[in-house]
């Protein structure tokens, strides 16, 4: 099953935005945030590493907090 963990909005300007790489322990998400977009100095734009803590209801549905 696949479960949407991260709500980021879309930017207005048409700007690029998305999340990627996430990789999940019993107990930790990681992942990589597009923080800014490309320039001429990193054309693969700008990432940044995300953390939280791995959250699973009773009823086996998953949700992040503290990040």
């Amino acid at each position: 099953r696949w479960y949407q963990l991260t709500n980021y909005p879309v930017p207005t300007d048409g700007s690029l935005f998305g999340v990627l790489a996430p990789l999940a322990t019993d107990h930790t998400v990681v992942w990589a945030k597009l923080d800014r977009p490309a320039d001429t100095a990193n054309p693969e734009g700008y990432w940044r590493l995300e953390e939280a803590d791995l959250v699973v209801s009773g009823n086996g549905v998953p949700s992040i907090a503290n990040t």
